[in-house]
């Protein structure tokens, strides 16, 4: 189809999102918004998944594609388009990332308003830490966030249907596309056996002990950061690959609060509030591609693992391209 001026206009696509995470309901905005029609199916939605666990600021962390930062760029715009609506849950926050050699400016910086380095001076007193850059970045309330994007998909008036689907199969006909936003879940509904866990282990104290993050990702046992949330602060990490486990270990809990103490002092005595584990959806790469199944257009957009809010509407872009496309 055509416009009188002779430029191409594309068809309206109805389209099955396939995932109610961060990735899924973004995806599914985006498309609507290109004019497609577009419904949603998960088996699971916030605040039962991993979306809800994530801490989070934007941050291109623990993922590796030659697009991760076009993306992520993409997706630093629409946040910061957030700040002015308080129920959002996005706002703008000052932080540091330290480093334990001589790091160079990531290239990711130029989507930031600001990023500096850290004058030597005023580098914490923690042995290893020989560098770091300061810088000003989307702090997601990832609860209010995710119960914001589902408003929004909501008032757009996109469906959502609570379904496990165990093949792709038995998605009817009437969807001429499908998107793939299964996360972990695509091990099975699509057998990708390079899929894997990342368990990550949280904590979250009172907050009001820290007005910045702080993130010392290069720590040899295990990447220590605080992130200044306003329903508390939240102590983490872990990145442990292959691991399933959904327990909480007491054991991590005294190492994270002991690596936090020591970045951030402070935070000695915090009242510790609530202990979450989540297993972020690692892959080598992440899949942002097309195929065809059995005919039908089949877009995945999954693996994205520790930086799924930082690609999010980046990576829904580019799947309505390809829709589109």
């Amino acid at each position: 189809m055509r416009t009188a001026n002779g430029h191409a206009t594309p068809l309206t696509m109805n389209i099955l999102v396939i995932g109610g995470g961060v990735i899924g309901l973004t995806t599914a905005l985006v498309l609507h918004e290109k004019a497609h029609t577009v419904t949603v199916v998960a088996k699971e939605w916030a605040p039962h998944i991993v979306s809800s666990v994530a801490a989070a600021i934007w941050h291109p962390y623990q993922v590796a594609h030659p697009n991760a930062t076009e993306w992520a760029t993409v997706t630093a715009h629409r946040l910061t388009a957030l700040y002015d609506i308080p129920h959002a849950g996005i706002r703008p926050v000052i932080g540091c990332e330290y480093h334990r050699h001589a790091a160079p400016v990531p290239d990711w910086a130029g989507a930031l308003r600001y990023h500096e380095p850290i004058p030597a001076a005023e580098l914490p007193p923690v042995e290893g830490i020989v560098a770091g850059y300061r810088f000003e970045v989307a702090l997601i309330e990832t609860p209010v966030y995710m119960q914001w994007l589902r408003d929004q998909v909501e008032v757009a008036g996109i469906p959502l249907q609570t379904a496990i689907i165990t093949t792709l199969d038995e998605i009817p006909s009437a969807y001429e596309v499908i998107v793939n936003c299964t996360g972990l879940g695509a091990m099975t509904l699509v057998g990708d056996n390079s899929m894997y866990p990342i368990r990550g282990q949280i904590i979250k104290v009172e907050p009001g002990y820290v007005d910045r993050f702080l993130f010392d990702e290069e720590h040899p046992l295990q990447p220590t950061y605080i992130i200044p949330r306003t329903d508390g602060t939240i102590l983490g990490g872990t990145a442990i690959l292959q691991d399933w486990d959904m327990a909480i270990r007491d054991d991590t809990t005294d190492t994270i609060l002991d690596y936090a103490r020591t970045l951030h002092p402070a935070l000695q005595n915090a009242p510790i509030l609530d202990i979450l584990v989540g297993l972020r959806p690692g892959r080598q790469q992440v899949r942002l591609e097309q195929e065809l199944h059995h005919g039908r257009p089949l877009i995945h957009n999954y693996g994205h693992g520790g930086a799924g809010y930082t690609l999010s509407w980046g990576c829904a872009e580019a799947v309505a391209q390809l829709v589109n496309g």
